[in-house]
């Protein structure tokens, strides 16, 4: 209000100051301060129009006596209204185009005996309503007290009430609009008597507000909207979503149940999704069999197109920061890299598992059970017969290995859980009781050889000795 009124004085706007009835309609098209004297009331319109026009309007009381707007604000122009108190409305107080509008220790009140449908306050196409310390009367049945559509932003802030004594809401906000409740600059939240609701993609931001309804819903969002409150938000009565819309807060004060889609940002900023209690940062969870995070962007991962996590310890840059990356690599490889250097871990499309250094699976006796000793000879045996081939992979052609095929090895061995599948640790242990089995047969082979040469020397030995004695017959 203090700097309109400066810019109004700097412009050199019109000062008119309103003594007893006025009964014409006023249209300011510039810059106007219009002004309470003695037992003042306008009974008529009052226009600002253009995003030249500015108003100052105060002490004073604006009374409806034929259909119309009672107050318009259009087409980017605005005015401050203190100290006004708004009777017989019947048509009502509007900010549209880019207008905006602030209210200040001002009271509305409905035309008695009119038809309660009569429009109150709108704030519509981009335009701007701010309610301060102020009270809001209306009596309407087809749409809110207070109604903010078309991107507009409805803001209450300090000890202002609302109450809607028809069935309809005491404030609603659609298409892309925004309803603002908080007490920044005041003692005490704002009061609604009557619903509160968002549609069509708009948000309620509940800082400070306590709503009341006689029965249903307090507040309701639908059509893709969000509520947005804390727990300074007391409700008396239901909140409700349709299932296209969020709700994020911590708990509400006051008589309520709950019956919103479960989205959730608490206090300390944890996530929950399916739950309203989440337990850590991001928390999700479904009670259906089915619990995915999906990360999904458009492009040609080719060229450079990337989604993933990051995952940061130890600050955001220096010496001390651990940074892990998990991203697509390629075209359908996951890769993960640390502090942005080379790739430590990819998983490629063929299934394929590559790593920077080596895999290390638990073996201590102090993670096993049920330990039994094998048969070197046995585990040779059933190696010897078993099927060794070269192959591909069906997903890898051109690309060879050599081994096993896993339902042989299974039948053989019956180790591992899955016989489609060779587990390393088992097949590095069947080499391994086979080489000791190998070892053993090359013992007893050794030992073998060593007596047939011992044998082989008494036999020379004996041969050499009967030459020895008959060496003429033998040479006959």
């Amino acid at each position: 209000g203090q700097s309109l009124q400066a810019a109004i004085d700097t412009a050199g706007g019109q000062t008119i100051t309103v003594n007893g009835t006025c009964t014409e309609d006023i249209d300011i098209f510039g810059f106007a301060d219009i002004d309470g004297g003695t037992n003042p009331v306008i009974q008529g319109n009052v226009n600002i129009n253009g995003t030249r026009s500015k108003a100052l309007i105060e002490n004073l009381t604006i009374r409806s006596n034929d259909a119309g707007d009672l107050v318009l604000v259009a087409n980017g122009a605005q005015a401050f209204i203190e100290n006004v108190t708004f009777q017989n409305i019947q048509e009502g107080i509007c900010a549209v185009r880019n207008a905006v509008l602030e209210l200040r220790n001002s009271t509305t009140n409905p035309v008695l005996g009119a038809d309660p449908d009569c429009l109150h306050l709108l704030a519509t196409d981009s335009a701007v309503i701010t309610l301060r310390n102020s009270t809001i009367n209306a009596n309407r049945n087809d749409a809110p007290a207070i109604l903010g559509t078309r991107g507009a932003v409805v803001r209450l802030r300090a000890d202002t009430t609302v109450t809607n004594a028809g069935t309809g809401a005491a404030a609603g906000v659609s298409d892309d609009s925004i309803l603002r409740a908080d007490d920044s600059q005041g003692t005490n939240p704002s009061m609604f008597s009557g619903r509160v609701t968002a549609d069509d993609n708009s948000t309620l931001r509940l800082r400070a507000a306590t709503i009341t309804v006689g029965s249903g819903n307090a507040i309701f969002a639908s059509n893709q909207s969000v509520i947005s409150a804390n727990s300074t938000v007391t409700v008396n009565g239901n909140v409700g979503c349709d299932g296209t819309s969020l709700l994020t807060n911590d708990t509400f004060a006051g008589t309520n149940t709950v019956d919103c889609s479960d989205f959730v940002v608490d206090s300390d900023g944890d996530i929950g999704t399916g739950t309203r209690n989440p337990q850590d940062t991001i928390h999700t969870f479904r009670d259906n069999g089915v619990n995915l995070i999906r990360i999904e962007m458009e492009g040609n991962a080719a060229t450079g197109n990337q989604g993933g996590f990051v995952f940061i310890n130890g600050g955001p840059t220096g010496p001390g920061q651990h940074r892990w990356d998990m991203r697509p690599g390629g075209v359908g490889n996951l890769i993960f890299n640390y502090n942005s250097g080379p790739s430590e871990f990819t998983y490629t499309t063929g299934g394929n598992l590559n790593l920077a250094g080596v895999v290390n699976a638990g073996s201590s006796r102090r993670v096993k059970r049920d330990v039994a000793a094998v048969d070197p000879a046995e585990i040779l045996s059933k190696v010897v017969n078993l099927d060794i081939s070269e192959w591909s992979y069906v997903r890898e052609p051109g690309v060879r290995h050599v081994g096993p095929m896993a339902e042989d090895f299974a039948e053989r061995f019956e180790l591992g859980g899955d016989p489609t599948r060779l587990a390393a640790l088992d097949t590095s242990g069947v080499a391994l009781a086979a080489i000791q089995g190998l070892k053993a047969e090359q013992d007893v082979l050794r030992n073998e050889n060593q007596m047939l040469k011992a044998e082989l020397g008494e036999l020379k030995r004996l041969v050499y000795e009967l030459v020895s004695q008959d060496n003429v017959a033998f040479v006959k």
